[in-house]
């Protein structure tokens, strides 16, 4: 393991401190800047992916549901009954540390901080990289504001 990704994964072992109403805030936030500004069709043709897809992303750690849906070309906030055929779940300090840039998607599942399950999960949870993208870019990047 690389100095710099122990350094990375040291720090998330402490807690960041991102209070449960601003990770809410920020769900709600990547659903409106993706239905706006991403389309998903586009991204899957991109990755190969041809076949129907659903992703559920869900914030194990917050309590109530928090988290989203990607189907078709939406991305609809979770109430709990959705079913998808790739689930990725993570805690909000790793969710935060993806969405800062801080950690990427591919380190957080490498070093099983973040569960991605279901038949070609890896392929399709590339999808949320854009998202991620766009989220930082809007909230430390200045762009879209």
């Amino acid at each position: 393991m690389s100095e710099d990704i122990r350094r990375r994964l040291a720090g998330l072992k402490e807690e960041i401190g991102i209070e449960d109403e601003d990770i809410k805030e920020v769900i709600a936030l990547a659903i409106e800047l993706a239905n706006k500004y991403i389309d998903i069709e586009k991204v899957r043709e991109r990755l190969g992916i041809k076949e129907d897809r659903s992703l559920l992303l869900r914030i194990i750690d917050v309590p109530g549901e928090c988290g989203f849906i990607i189907v078709g070309n939406r991305v609809k906030p979770v109430i709990g009954i959705e079913r998808a055929t790739t689930y990725v779940e993570l805690t909000k300090d790793v969710f935060w540390a993806i969405v800062s840039k801080k950690l990427s998607l591919y380190d957080a599942w490498l070093y099983d901080l973040v569960k991605i399950r279901g038949e070609y999960s890896l392929r399709d949870a590339q999808i949320l990289i854009p998202l991620f993208e766009l989220l930082y870019d809007y909230l430390f990047g200045g762009e879209g504001q």
